[in-house]
């Protein structure tokens, strides 16, 4: 080396130092692997996690879903969020504000006004929401802490079972009327013969002209128009009004006389005469001076009406 290159540089020329074996390694981009300690990890992952649990634990049939460590982790995150939205059931030691929040959580409404329900009326029902008071079966609901749903099914299925019962009812009525209407026709058609539509014709003719309307509709109502025997009786009096002959047990009774006093004087002779040979006479006698008494009744209320 020239002096000038000693001149330009301001100083002694550098000398190396060897090293001494206490120097750190110059640092790199590489990482050396960690250390395992000799486990194979990916049989960890899927077979040797087990070995991990609790001997009291590991016969459990829960593990038989698990496959590998990712299954546990993700059954646990799963399990704290189905923890998370449940309701626990409240014990013998629940406060009542415990209890309270347990059945509000569950669809309990806060009060009983607040129950309430929906019901379709159907073109056969009777009964709809508007037939009852619902204010006691509210008050039941919320001391039983009913759901909305299970007040619904409740004061539905109420109204439901109301209709169906008249409609059963009505169902046995109808049947029960047109048996014994069926009994009345046969028993009638039987002892009028050809006359029977004239004798019905006659009859209801008649009680138009004794009753006002209300009152036939009444008699219908009570099921006199299908009692073979009120019907005789009906044409007995028409016959003794008109002065037709009266045929009674079979037994012919002319010039049959038209007043209640008449009646009642024909009804003793026959008592006094033999009443247990004769009392079936008296007895449709009785009948017809009641009848008579009130076509004169009603004859007199549609006079003063």
């Amino acid at each position: 080396m020239s002096d000038d290159s000693l001149l330009k540089t301001g100083g002694e020329p550098p000398v190396d130092t060897p090293p001494t074996g206490n120097d750190t390694p110059p640092a790199g981009n590489d990482t050396p692997p960690a250390s395992t300690g000799g486990i194979d990890v990916d049989a960890f992952m899927t077979e040797g996690w087990k070995d991990c649990i609790p001997e009291d634990l590991r016969d459990r049939s829960e593990w038989s879903r698990v496959n590998n460590v990712q299954d546990v982790f993700k059954n646990y995150i799963s399990a704290q969020q189905t923890i998370s939205k449940s309701v626990r059931i409240p014990d013998a030691t629940a406060s009542a504000e415990d209890i309270t929040a347990f059945y509000t959580k569950l669809g309990k409404p806060a009060s009983a006004a607040e129950y309430d329900f929906t019901y379709e009326k159907q073109e056969t029902d009777v009964f709809g929401k508007e037939s009852f008071d619902f204010s006691v079966f509210q008050e039941i609901a919320d001391k039983a802490n009913l759901t909305k749903d299970q007040y619904q099914s409740l004061a539905s299925a109420y109204i439901g079972i109301q209709n169906q019962y008249v409609q059963n009812y009505n169902k046995d009525v109808s049947e029960q009327i047109g048996r014994e209407m069926a009994d009345a026709e046969r028993d009638l058609r039987k002892e009028w013969g050809n006359n029977y539509s004239t004798h019905l014709n006659n009859i209801e003719s008649k009680l138009a002209q004794m009753y006002p309307q209300e009152t036939i509709d009444k008699m219908a109502q009570v099921g006199l128009f299908r009692d073979a025997n009120f019907l005789k009786s009906q044409l007995a009096l028409t016959k003794m009004m008109t002065g037709d002959t009266i045929y009674i047990e079979g037994n012919r009774i002319d010039n049959v006389p038209q007043t209640i006093e008449d009646l009642r004087a024909k009804r003793d002779s026959l008592m006094e005469v033999d009443y247990v040979k004769n009392k079936a006479q008296v007895n449709e006698l009785n009948k017809q001076i009641v009848q008579l008494q009130m076509s004169q009744q009603g004859q007199l209320n549609r006079a003063r009406g």
